[in-house]
């Protein structure tokens, strides 16, 4: 007994507590479920492993509330299968919906995010917390990818900050920026704390601002401005599977490609406030508030960034390379390649086709994006920006940034460390001295009784 308790003691000096998060995403376009396996580190950031993501489409905002139970079964299914039954107890659970929910109605949403309660309070032996099923703020969003982004790059581990690099994102109802800001913040402030550092943030999520929210928003004014007869659609171009004219809102659209009409369009989308209207100053889209960051300062562009760049073939020095994580570009090359395909009678002739990616909505977010980052974001068009979808096994999603925010750092830190004595059921806390010459004693005796 005394030997199994003395191994146990040494074993937790040694080796810092493993356990498991479980995070649901519940975006506009589809649910995903991340399962993290977390392990700490004396004096460093945990070591987070992803252990398997799932995704079910379409997004929960656009299922009944009756559906909500049988919606979540699959889901339910892989979290009891992946995470072993011997952490299933101290399993923590979060549900957090982001821009699709936040645009739903109130009522209906929190109704729908009731229903996952309910589901997730029925799921034993997994702890249940309410507070962890809810709406997240599109600041946070944006924070935890920032997180994300600078943990698997190991910046975070740098002493200095000022090579953390921002981001910007864009997802289909969304976009959000989030940089390191030294000095005031007037607005939009997030102050991450990871481990023993605070790390000021400017983070801010422009809601509506997505490419499909984009997209939805021009036709709507198409329609409304033309309220009989066939639409023509200034930033669909020709030459596509799905023809030449096509179907929206029981109205017709016709595709007649015009680069300066549709970049006039969504700079109308993309309005900037006068001066007199923006307070604080400096502002972005609207009468938003955006420091300027740093022009030094590295930038991630993810999600449409990515995905649609990547499948027009848009990004700089990457033409000959089918599959890649990672590409840089400038707005001034993208939209020279982007005008050429506007001009262009059979613009996708040399691309392959993908029914789950339109080739002309791609080729419209593609621009939208980067007009976001110009007219919208005021960056520069000669700005090098880095597109992401993956660093090394991971890709960047805020949920791995939440997951490394929820890791109890005191386990681990530099002012303390627990040590976990399994057979007692308790816990004690020891400073790093202390517990460094427990450690050598329990060593020592641990020795000592196996040698007897």
């Amino acid at each position: 007994m005394l030997k199994n308790l003395l191994l146990l003691a040494f074993i937790s000096c040694v080796f810092c507590k493993e356990y498991y998060t479980v995070v649901f995403d519940a975006g506009s376009s589809g649910t995903r479920v991340y399962i993290y396996k977390i392990k700490q580190r004396i004096n460093l950031l945990p070591e987070i492993k992803l252990v398997i993501n799932h995704k079910e489409t379409p997004g929960i905002d656009d299922k009944n509330i009756e559906d909500v139970e049988s919606y979540l079964e699959s889901f339910t299914r892989i979290i009891k299968d992946n995470v072993p039954d011997n952490f299933k107890k101290f399993t923590k659970i979060h549900f957090l919906a982001t821009a699709g929910m936040r645009l739903s109605k109130k009522t209906e949403a929190h109704r729908k995010l009731d229903r996952v309660r309910k589901v997730l309070r029925n799921l034993k032996p997994f702890p249940y917390d309410k507070s962890n099923v809810r709406i997240m703020s599109g600041e946070e969003e944006g924070a935890y990818t920032w997180v994300a982004t600078n943990y698997l790059t190991k910046q975070l581990e740098n002493a200095n900050k000022s090579q953390t690099i921002g981001i910007v994102e864009m997802g289909g109802a969304s976009s959000q920026i989030a940089f390191l800001k030294e000095g005031n913040i007037l607005a939009n402030f997030f102050q991450a704390q990871i481990g023993l550092k605070q790390f000021p943030l400017y983070s801010h999520s422009y809601l509506h601002y997505g490419k499909d929210k984009a997209l939805e928003w021009i036709r709507s004014y198409l329609m409304r401005k033309h309220k009989k007869g066939i639409i023509e659609d200034p930033c669909m171009v020709e030459g596509t599977d799905d023809g030449k004219e096509f179907r929206v809102a029981n109205r017709t659209f016709k595709a007649k490609p015009n680069y300066e009409e549709c970049v006039r369009l969504i700079n109308y989308f993309i309005y900037e406030a006068p001066d007199d209207r923006c307070y604080p100053t400096p502002c972005a889209i609207g009468t938003t508030y955006q420091p300027k960051p740093d022009e030094n300062m590295k930038f991630y562009t993810l999600a449409t960034f990515f995905w649609s760049l990547k499948n027009l073939k848009l990004h700089d020095q990457r033409e000959n390379v089918k599959d890649y994580d990672q590409a840089t570009f400038t707005i001034e090359n993208v939209k020279q390649k982007i005008r050429k395909y506007f001009n262009d009678s059979d613009p996708f002739k040399e691309l392959e086709r993908n029914p789950k990616f339109p080739l002309r909505k791609e080729l419209f977010s593609s621009l939208y994006a980067i007009e976001l980052l110009t007219d919208g974001l005021n960056f520069k068009e000669d700005r090098v920006f880095t597109a992401v979808s993956k660093i090394g096994d991971h890709s960047i999603d805020w949920t791995l940034g939440l997951a490394l925010r929820l890791a109890d750092f005191k386990i681990c830190d530099q002012k303390s460390t627990q040590i976990h004595l399994l057979k007692q059921g308790g816990t004690l806390i020891f400073p790093s001295v202390g517990l460094l010459l427990i450690c050598l004693i329990t060593a020592y005796a641990f020795t000592k009784n196996t040698l007897l």
